[in-house]
């Protein structure tokens, strides 16, 4: 019954379908689009990176830069049409040269982590291993060992990095919650709370039912919430059929010392925007 009054009720449902269309409004028509931070095409990125999968990622790397050094030449010459689909592949190619030459360098990052961590070692601020220095640096080599001998692959990186471009969707959650702490009290304003504080079962039961009822609250938003927005990238940059490839392929998670897929990454981020709102909404 008190499921069907918060869960099922029309303020509730309302309220999130209002901001689900919200959510996919502002990612779709509000993102920047400037000189500085230009939007990439989606169509036009996928077809570059389905090409350039063929190369080397040296060779890739290479056609990024030329092509944009190309490209600069003929801006320099009043030769370049800024509203042609040739801008639209020199945006998609500077994109893509961050990516290779990420890709290109991880593994001589991971060395220079080994490396730095036994260099700290050495110095005497750090070579005391009793010190939260020394025992930081150690666990810094440690974690980061494993990822050594990870395979890390080129693809669709913004279909997850263009997920980060704005905050509205932590903001949805949060007011999602708000609704039905709002929903929970609403039998004060109606002045049933002492009859239901009178009532068996209406403090201790009630009140581990609405905890429920909170964390599945929390739930059902972030999975609507995160997961049209996830739904929306990966639609976007063709990113829906690499969830399995390795998270640190991206540049964003290069500092992830974990080995992860980016659908457990995704499963991941979801669990603590679930659990974050849920104590959000109990205190």
């Amino acid at each position: 019954m008190e499921a069907k009054r918060i869960l099922g009720s029309r303020l509730f449902v309302a309220v999130l379908a209002g901001l689900l269309v919200l959510s996919c409004f502002f990612y779709l028509y509000q993102r920047p689009d400037t000189w500085e931070d230009p939007l990439v095409d989606g169509e036009v990125y996928h077809q570059q990176l389905e090409k350039l999968k063929e190369m080397s990622w040296e060779d890739a790397h290479a056609w990024c830069v030329r092509y944009q050094e190309d490209a600069e030449a003929a801006r320099f010459e009043g030769a370049w049409d800024f509203d042609s689909e040739a801008e639209q592949i020199r945006i998609a190619a500077a994109q893509l040269q961050s990516q290779y030459e990420h890709l290109m360098g991880y593994e001589a990052y991971l060395d220079k982590i080994q490396t730095h961590a036994k260099l700290l070692q050495s110095v005497s601020l750090f070579s005391d291993p009793n010190s939260p220095g020394y025992k930081n640096t150690v666990k810094t080599a440690k974690d980061f060992e494993k990822m050594q001998g990870v395979e890390i692959t080129a693809g669709h990186d913004l279909a997850v990095t263009e997920f980060f471009t704005d905050k509205w969707t932590d903001y949805s959650i949060i007011i999602v919650i708000c609704v039905v702490c709002g929903l929970f009290l609403s039998e004060r304003k109606e002045g049933l709370w002492p009859m239901i504080y009178a009532a068996r079962g209406g403090r201790w039961r009630m009140a581990l039912r609405r905890t429920g009822l909170l964390f599945a609250a929390s739930w059902i938003a972030a999975l609507a919430l995160i997961g049209s927005r996830i739904l929306l990238c990966g639609m976007e940059y063709h990113g829906l059929g690499e969830w399995g490839r390795t998270l640190q392929s991206i540049p964003m998670f290069s500092n992830v010392p974990m080995p992860m897929t980016i659908g457990q990454f995704w499963l991941f981020y979801i669990s603590v925007k679930a659990i974050g709102a849920f104590w959000i909404g109990l205190v």
